[in-house]
């Protein structure tokens, strides 16, 4: 299973820097189709997203966003109430709490 990453060209590089090598750099016009490409991946476990970009989806593909176990997906940049989506979607998906 890999780490992608899902953004804009400035969100994307910082993470081709750490060593992601599965990225799709996207515009608002394609950004839509892109998220379900990467959805239908069977190698992506773990998809990186910037929270602004998830906002900017439709309502449908948000959800499964957040539904979505394999791939986990993971939004960046948002306020504490992300913090605590996300402690809730690995524990979905890992079936621990690791904060305890």
């Amino acid at each position: 299973m890999e780490v992608a990453v899902v953004g804009s060209a400035d969100f994307v590089t910082g993470f081709l820097l750490a060593g992601v090598r599965k990225t799709f750099i996207t515009t608002d016009a394609d950004l839509e189709p892109t998220l379900k490409e990467a959805l239908k991946d069977e190698d992506i476990g773990i998809l990186i997203m910037n929270s602004e970009d998830v906002e900017k989806v439709s309502m449908p593909l948000r959800i499964a966003l957040d539904d979505s176990v394999e791939p986990t997906v993971i939004s960046i940049g948002g306020a504490e109430e992300e913090r605590t989506h996300l402690r809730e979607k690995i524990k979905r998906s890992v079936g621990v709490d690791l904060w305890k």
